[in-house]
């Protein structure tokens, strides 16, 4: 079974829901400010772009799961903080026979799929981190800043609140070993 990245899945369904909704495409991008970003209307019109997509941010879904959970502006580029549940149903559909590598990363990750399968936590750090991950396998190239991301996806939590996101990541670990395991 071949599927394309999440990243690809979420950018094209992020621009076919904006061309619904506001008549064109935004061209959607990695943030450090939100999980994506648009620059599309940095000349003008963001607040009203903004309200239209916030207005209709149910019909932005990933798998039939909802994708979108914020829209915001900033300096005229559309922030979006993407829905776990949209990661959820992309897990959910990964063939599970895979053969994870022997980097220190997919050992961590290999450690996090072992705990049971459930919802991901509702921890934007590890959303944020699956992204990355999944935008280096597209490229076909993870840079050391890319896996200090995965890596350190829970160390801003403290005590158990990072002891169950950790128990809760098996998800996030899958799409993270699934697309490393295919990458080219």
């Amino acid at each position: 079974m071949h599927m394309e990245r999440l990243i690809v899945q979420i950018c094209n369904a992020i621009e076919s829901w904006s061309a619904q909704v506001l008549g064109k495409a935004l061209t959607v991008r990695l943030s450090d400010k939100a999980m994506l970003a648009a620059p599309d209307y940095v000349r003008g019109g963001a607040e009203q772009a903004k309200e239209a997509l916030a207005a209709r941010m149910e019909d932005c879904t990933l798998l039939g799961a909802r994708l979108m959970d914020r829209v915001e502006i900033e300096n005229g580029w559309l922030l979006f903080t993407l829905h776990r549940d949209a990661f959820d149903a992309y897990a959910q559909r990964l063939e599970a026979n895979f053969a994870p590598g022997d980097t220190t990363l997919d050992r961590r990750m290999s450690m996090l799929l072992r705990h049971k399968d459930a919802p991901l936590p509702d921890c934007p750090a590890i959303l944020h981190a699956v992204l990355i991950a999944s935008a280096a396998s597209e490229r076909g190239r993870w840079t050391q800043e890319d896996v200090r991301t995965v890596l350190t996806m829970t160390h801003a939590l403290s005590g158990m609140e990072r002891v169950q996101a950790e128990q809760n990541a098996a998800r996030a670990a899958k799409i993270i070993l699934f697309e490393r395991s295919t990458m080219q």
